[in-house]
């Protein structure tokens, strides 16, 4: 075991730790040894002579510098984090902002594909004018064509059978052109148990 500064300097440093890690171990060391140096001025009124600080060196033990050395890297371990904080905060952020990007421009390129198709589709239908030409042409047959079917249904109401005939079971009888009185039609008779 070390038993002076020097001794402690050289047992801190000889493994194969970095050297900043070495150097916040001795740091702890001396702090500690500050520390006694003040409580023995405490406790005896006075300094303490160089030997009874080798002393003082010469009990500590492995599992003292042990303590120093665990010490020593997270003190190091926060002091890097206090530092790089801005940094990585700064890189968390461009991350961020990036996936954000990375987000937008996927949306932004599906909402131009599927107006790309949107426009394809209009495109296809025609121009302005042909769309404007078959709706007109729509809305004028159309009231043509129903008008048309509903004087044929008016004109020749009386030789088709109305749904109260048809329901009856009766048609109307036709004589030549015409169709006799709806009155002298016989209802058929229905077959015994069924619904009239």
């Amino acid at each position: 075991m070390p038993e002076n500064d020097r001794e402690v300097f050289d047992r801190i440093t000889e493994g194969d730790a970095e050297p900043v890690e070495d150097f916040l171990t001795y740091a702890i060391f001396a702090y500690q040894r500050r520390e006694w140096v003040r409580h023995y001025i405490d406790r005896n009124g006075d300094m303490p002579a160089p030997n009874d600080i080798d002393t003082w060196i010469g009990n500590l033990t492995n599992y003292d510098f042990d303590q120093m050395r665990t010490r020593a890297a997270t003190v190091f371990d926060l002091a890097a984090r206090t530092y790089m904080a801005p940094d990585v905060e700064a890189a968390r952020e461009d991350g961020l902002r990036d996936a954000l990007l990375r987000e937008v421009r996927g949306a932004t390129d599906l909402q131009k594909s599927e107006l790309g198709a949107a426009v394809a589709t209009v495109k296809a239908a025609g121009s302005f004018w042909t769309q404007l030409g078959v709706a007109l042409l729509t809305a004028i047959i159309a009231p043509l064509i129903i008008g048309g079917v509903i004087v044929f249904a008016l004109a020749f109401s009386d030789r088709f059978p109305s749904i109260r005939e048809i329901a009856h079971g009766a048609a109307p009888a036709v004589v030549g052109d015409k169709p006799s009185e709806a009155k002298n039609a016989k209802p058929v008779e229905a077959a015994p148990g069924s619904r009239p």
